[in-house]
């Protein structure tokens, strides 16, 4: 009989868990539909209040101008700033294109109303002598318009500048990528040289599985497969250790009890 039962009782827990690791969790269909994507509810159109058009069509190139000429001077003689951008030419701000973003429940795969949802805040091309150099922001903090931020990132501004303003544009802030949306067709728009996840146009359910992958239930749940099999193997490291460590205290204090 072994000498300390309680480690078979382990062992059996811990094969179960590797078990699960592997397999995935249990009551996954191994052929279950994919989430749904159109959603109950017709997405909002892309939509500019008067104030953020006003403010791009008015002071929000200045500002920009402003605040690289107040970082030029503040880092005057401290550091490189070769960085900060020279657009002190003729900018002006493109067409404004209000942001969205993917709803929650899309990316779980649970019933949704729209896969997407506006959010208050737009973006816009930034234009230096006829040719993009970047993008800025405008947001609503206060119910008024304000500029956000905005970068030199030229490859954005130049897919801005192309875009139709009435198209979805959809901000995927995690992964740091850009798409636009029309009708189901999901469009990637370039934002950097890196290579893109997704290339060509896809349907959103296409997409939702390359963006979010994951395994779903009978019912259309989403399950993190991924974080329960990493999370199940973390588990393991971390006991199979602790049980050999505390086998050996205890089979120590018995030496000393003889």
């Amino acid at each position: 009989m072994a000498r300390h039962p309680w480690l078979r009782g382990l062992a059996v827990v811990l094969a179960c868990a590797a078990a699960a690791a592997i397999a995935g969790p249990a009551g996954a269909a191994p052929a279950a539909p994919g989430p749904p994507t159109g959603g109950t509810e017709p997405i909002p159109a892309p939509s500019v209040p008067v104030d953020v058009a006003e403010l791009a069509a008015g002071t929000l190139a200045a500002q920009v101008q402003a605040s690289l000429a107040d970082t030029v001077v503040v880092g005057d003689g401290v550091g490189d700033m070769s960085a900060v951008p020279d657009w002190s030419g003729d900018l002006a701000v493109g067409a404004v294109h209000q942001l969205y973003r993917f709803a929650t429940e899309w990316i779980w795969g649970d019933a949704i109303t729209a896969p997407v949802v506006a959010n208050q805040e737009w973006l816009a091309p930034l234009i230096l002598d006829g040719t993009p150099v970047g993008a800025v922001r405008v947001w609503l903090p206060d119910g008024t318009a304000e500029m956000a931020g905005f970068d030199d990132n030229a490859v954005l501004g130049a897919s801005l500048e192309e875009l139709d303003p009435s198209v979805i544009l959809i901000e995927d802030a995690v992964a740091a990528r850009w798409y636009s949306l029309v009708g189901d067709m999901l469009t990637p728009v370039r934002a950097s040289s890196a290579p893109q996840q997704i290339t060509a146009p896809i349907t959103l359910g296409t997409a939702r599985s390359m963006l979010y992958p994951g395994e779903y239930s009978e019912d259309g749940q989403t399950w993190p497969a991924a974080a329960i099999q990493i999370t199940l193997v973390v588990v393991l490291a971390a006991a199979v250790p602790a049980a050999m460590t505390v086998s050996a205290l205890r089979r120590r204090r018995q030496a000393r009890v003889r």
